[in-house]
């Protein structure tokens, strides 16, 4: 049986990227939080109160734009009582706060390179490198090739994903796989203190879905 360990927690839709091809589909390039607002304390506690003991990794959007990012990189270890504190980043912010990067068990670093989708100005090569430097942080690269190798529309195929441990949180629900709302028809749960049960019950929903396998 499918056994849940890590979720994908979404602390903000804004991203400073509009990635043709984002596994999420949630990015908005905005600096008007009032249109599409980071998740609060609020949120965050309360979800908390379901989904401890889970590892988290926080994504997005690009979870350093949140404006409490340095506030939750320090607490959300102990607020979900987490065995790994993860985050999805394409390194943003990651100079600006590159203080709190070391509160993360692992930071997982979407790397872009001048190509087909991006300039040489949105190359982000210096602060990957500056990562790099701190041994203090674990650090997991992923090369933007990596995101482009699937086709899209593949209709009816298996997702290797939802054989895998991780499922999403967004808006207040959960999602049996690990992009979230990146599908655009996907179903999702309120936690509840039966959602580990529960959310094995959610279909996938993985006709139009990007990572789906041929």
């Amino acid at each position: 049986m499918r056994e849940i360990t890590t979720i994908n927690y979404f602390i903000t839709k804004i991203c400073n990227r509009m990635c043709p091809d984002c596994a999420h589909n949630t990015p908005v390039r905005t600096k008007d939080t009032s249109i599409v607002p980071h998740v609060s304390w609020e949120y965050i506690l309360e979800s908390a109160l379901y989904l401890k003991g889970c590892k988290i990794k926080l994504t997005g959007g690009e979870p350093t734009i949140h404006p409490d990012f340095p506030d939750i990189a320090k607490h959300l270890k102990k607020i979900f009582n987490t065995p790994s504190l993860e985050m999805d980043t394409n390194g943003f912010n990651c100079l600006k706060y590159f203080d709190y990067l070391e509160y993360f068990d692992k930071i997982c670093f979407s790397h872009y390179i001048k190509g087909d989708f991006f300039t040489e100005k949105e190359d982000n090569t210096n602060i990957l490198n500056a990562l790099k430097e701190n041994k203090n942080i674990k650090l997991e690269v992923f090369d933007i090739d990596f995101f482009h190798r699937r086709g899209v529309n593949t209709k009816s195929k298996p997702c290797y994903r939802s054989e895998i441990e991780t499922i999403s949180y967004m808006d207040g629900l959960l999602f049996p796989c690990c992009i979230g709302l990146g599908n655009e028809n996907a179903v999702g749960i309120k936690p509840s203190e039966n959602w580990r049960k529960e959310i094995l019950d959610v279909p996938f929903k993985c006709n139009n879905c990007l990572f789906a396998v041929e």
